[in-house]
């Protein structure tokens, strides 16, 4: 049964308290405010990095804690807002806010090995002259390729060189030359080196 606001209450005989239990109504008002959970974006400076580059990746400012993660490690990796990461692999951040959670999507990043050149070989070899070439192996299409007389002090390079194949001019004739040429990857970063020989016609 209910009992009304100021109904004193008899105790049945027996019970532990034997005294009479004036009965109040009380009402407590509860106020409970509902955060959003944040809303959690990452930028990447870029999706494809060359090897030893590093990938910069930002989430949203402004959050009270933050959490990186690499997917399928249990690991934080960093308590930032921006982390630098130089491994293949798809990362996400768990946020928080005003006591709420979030968790971004994933990002990938994919760090591209630059491959050395193949093939180098020297073909059309004249009295001065000298066509060289070698397999496409550069993920921006991009070389450096330098040649000098076999154990000459300096070489002679070209950068930037957009393309598989280029002809040496005004060599000396009947005279070894050693070539050297790497594939590059952007950002200052390259292949190693790959050489080869050749000796150009002697003159009668």
């Amino acid at each position: 049964y209910s009992l009304a606001t100021g109904q004193l209450l008899n105790p049945k005989e027996g019970t532990k308290n034997p005294y009479p239990m004036l009965f109040y109504n009380v009402r407590r008002t509860l106020n409970l405010t509902i955060n959003n959970s944040p809303n959690i974006n990452i930028i990447a400076s870029s999706n494809n990095i060359c090897f030893g580059d590093t990938a910069v990746l930002t989430a949203t400012t402004g959050l009270d804690s933050y959490d990186w993660y690499l997917l399928g490690s249990s690991t934080v990796i960093s308590n930032n807002s921006t982390i630098n990461v130089s491994s293949t692999g798809s990362y996400y951040v768990v946020v928080s806010s005003n006591g709420c959670i979030s968790s971004s999507d994933t990002v990938g990043v994919t760090v591209i090995t630059i491959p050395d050149p193949t093939n180098v070989a020297a073909s059309n070899i004249g009295l001065t002259s000298a066509t060289m070439s070698w397999d496409a192996v550069s993920v921006t299409g991009k070389y450096d390729f330098r040649y000098r007389e076999v154990n000459a002090a300096s070489w002679n390079t070209v950068t930037n060189f957009l393309g598989t194949t280029y002809t040496l001019n005004n060599l000396s004739d009947g005279t070894d030359y050693e070539f050297e040429v790497r594939s590059m990857c952007g950002g200052g970063y390259y292949s190693n080196w790959v050489s080869t020989t050749f000796t150009t016609i002697g003159a009668c």
